[in-house]
């Protein structure tokens, strides 16, 4: 008998006698193997198991201590090297107007063709090179839930973790940002909210050292998100669409719909601040190969899954034990 007969039947048990909703587990990578492995077993009845075979990455170190049980440690990113390769046009936080700069360093530093050249050429080979990353067959949902525990390593880099990839795959990227933004990429379009208190003010003054269960639930065009079981914020008119998951830790693309700002001036091929995002003659949702697109997940992940439902609070609290 097929599996797919064997479970119309429990859900309809689940739903009629014990009042719970049929919700089906599409992967569930425990990460309990013990160290020095290369492969993860997928509990789910679906055999992703995924592996370490993604271009450029390394594999993560299995048999670490996790949040239940093992857990596997994902390598910290390349240095961000700053203060070095931008000769006396470097400095923190900003970029020096052009008229400004002395003649020398109009020719021999960051605005110069050949830095520009040398500078891209690096990030492109950090982006193929740097991170640790585990894959699988992609997982798809429309409504469903992403669930795991992770624990940063290390302290926080400069840019609050935004670009801290913990899942991605086409067109999809769902990254822990911090007491400051969350969000992620779906859709389309980047989406990103500050708490909006649900959890209280502890959000303010967390342990992001610590181990934490993060949940993203998808339903309709509306995005609820959960820290250690609680609802942090909730984003609405998020797009309702078709989610593609297929890794784990490393993150190849950046879309950026900023402008205006460092991140905006320092995007492929410009030298001037790129136009806001839907302004006339934007390039929207730009792919960058700066220094945000090497800047992978440090630290742990334990029990990740994906489920085809959205749960509620109870149900997440649920399998967070």
């Amino acid at each position: 008998m097929s599996l797919a007969v064997l479970k119309f039947p429990l859900c309809l048990f689940l739903m009629l006698v014990a009042g719970a909703e049929c919700q089906e587990l599409l992967i569930h990578l425990k990460f309990d193997e013990t160290g020095g492995q290369s492969s993860f077993q997928d509990s789910s009845s679906h055999n992703k198991n995924a592996d370490c075979r993604l271009s450029g990455a390394s594999c993560p170190r299995s048999g670490q201590q996790g949040a239940v049980g093992l857990a596997v440690y994902f390598a910290a990113s390349c240095p961000r090297d700053t203060s070095t390769y931008r000769d006396d046009c470097e400095y923190t936080d900003a970029v020096k107007s052009y008229n400004s700069l002395a003649p020398g360093q109009k020719t021999d530093c960051f605005y110069s063709n050949q830095k520009r050249i040398e500078m891209l050429s690096k990030y492109i080979t950090q982006s193929a090179t740097c991170g640790s990353a585990v894959r699988f067959d992609p997982v798809q949902i429309h409504d469903g839930t992403v669930a795991m525990w992770y624990k940063e390593y290390g302290s926080r880099d400069s840019s609050r973790g935004w670009d801290l990839s913990l899942v991605g795959g086409s067109a999809f990227v769902m990254g822990r940002i911090g007491p400051a933004h969350w969000g992620g990429y779906w859709c389309g379009h980047w989406h990103l909210a500050l708490p909006d208190g649900y959890a209280g003010n502890s959000l303010k003054g967390w342990d992001h050292l610590s181990w934490h269960h993060l949940a993203f639930v998808f339903a309709g065009d509306t995005v609820v998100m959960y820290l250690d079981g609680s609802r942090v914020l909730m984003l609405a008119d998020a797009g309702s669409c078709s989610k593609e998951l297929s890794f784990l830790g490393k993150r190849t693309v950046r879309y950026d719909q900023q402008g205006n700002s460092v991140r905006g001036v320092e995007w492929s091929g410009g030298l001037d601040a790129r136009k806001v995002q839907d302004t006339p003659g934007a390039i929207n949702n730009m792919l960058k190969v700066k220094e945000w697109s090497t800047n992978y997940l440090k630290g742990l992940v334990d029990d990740f899954r994906v489920y085809d439902r959205p749960l509620t609070e109870t149900d997440i609290r649920g399998i967070m034990h």
